[in-house]
């Protein structure tokens, strides 16, 4: 109980930041468009692989 709950990221802060990423990756290729997929593809990647999972905060709680 004496444990401190982390909070992972939200979607939305994963998903502004991989996209501010890409565009200013995008702007540095000189194709926007190219750099703002990525960047979102980044930001959702991100999301799901490295933060941590609610199965696992669940299971934690119980213990």
């Amino acid at each position: 109980m004496s444990k401190e709950k982390e909070k992972k990221p939200g979607y939305s802060l994963c998903l502004s930041l991989g996209m501010l990423f890409g565009m200013i990756l995008g702007s540095a290729m000189g194709k926007l468009a190219v750099g703002i997929a990525i960047g979102y593809m980044f930001g959702t990647m991100y999301y799901l692989l490295f933060s941590k999972s609610d199965d696992h905060a669940d299971k934690d709680d119980k213990s």
